[in-house]
């Protein structure tokens, strides 16, 4: 073979051994991503975690769910409230006795009387009882109270009326003889600083048909 034509062809192997050379260094190497760039391509994939933590705030609707809510009641509605109560229990004692109790009610009532309606009422005992009523044969009253209503009340002055509404049930013997509906109202006093019932005036009877 001719010694030029050999030599072309190692020249022309030597260009391509050098073009490859030279391309894998600079071209291939900045083909690949680097490391730091894929990994960071797979943690923008990855989904996020996160963790949320609600702490209570001072002023916030957590703290008040704890809290028990703040008391709307005044002092003056609460005491109404309390007269109401004890209005209607006394009605009832009040109400309810029999010709064989000797008159246990109202003993058992002086404890919440003024110093007036207790004079008031050891007199009323002591007139029923000279009267000697007859109680062999049974009468008894049973009072229920069913609402009560102030009508008036001033704390200053130590004053209060109340109005209950009662039903009244009579029995003689073992026969239920009448049913009834009466209103009472109780006045108050305030007596040493203890509100105390100076009064008790029964009001008109409504009968009822049943």
């Amino acid at each position: 073979m001719n010694r030029k034509i050999v030599g072309i062809i190692i020249i022309i192997i030597g260009l391509i051994l050098l073009i490859g050379f030279i391309y894998f260094m600079f071209f291939y190497n900045s083909q690949e991503p680097p490391k730091n760039a894929e990994e960071a391509s797979n943690n923008a994939n990855l989904p996020e975690t996160t963790e949320t933590i609600t702490l209570p705030e001072k002023n916030g609707a957590i703290v008040n769910i704890s809290q028990p809510a703040a008391a709307t009641t005044t002092p003056e509605e609460k005491l109404k409230e309390d007269l109401k109560r004890q209005s209607s229990s006394f009605a009832e004692r009040f109400g309810s006795f029999s010709n064989q109790s000797n008159y246990g009610n109202l003993e058992d009532l002086k404890i919440f009387m003024s110093a007036k309606m207790q004079a008031w009422s050891e007199n009323y005992i002591s007139r029923e009882r000279e009267i000697n009523i007859d109680s062999s044969i049974y009468f008894g009253v049973i009072t229920k109270s069913i609402s009560s209503e102030i009508k008036k009340f001033d704390e200053n002055s130590g004053t209060a009326e109340i109005l209950v509404s009662t039903k009244k049930s009579e029995t003689k013997g073992r026969e239920n003889i009448a049913n009834y509906y009466q209103n009472i109202i109780l006045k108050f006093i305030k007596e040493k600083e203890v509100w105390k019932v100076d009064e008790a005036n029964w009001q008109e009877k409504i009968y009822s048909r049943n």
